[in-house]
């Protein structure tokens, strides 16, 4: 995961932005996590969770390495 890479959600197909990595608490025990925002909000997720639930969105540049 890298932070200001820009990731889609797959059910709403919403972009939003990586901002940093933090630690939630998840019964009782402490777990990695995502900040990410959509350009107005922020919001948290295990990471775990958001590897499940966002893809990353390539734009041309990473397009151009993977056919380099």
């Amino acid at each position: 995961m890298h932070s200001s890479m820009k990731y889609k959600h797959y059910r709403n197909n919403k972009i939003y932005t990586i901002l940093d990595k933090c630690k939630i608490q998840i019964n009782d025990e402490w777990v990695d996590a995502i900040i990410y925002t959509d350009g107005n909000l922020k919001f948290v997720r295990s990471e775990n969770e958001f590897k499940e639930k966002f893809i990353p969105v390539k734009d041309k540049w990473w397009n151009f390495i993977e056919n380099f």
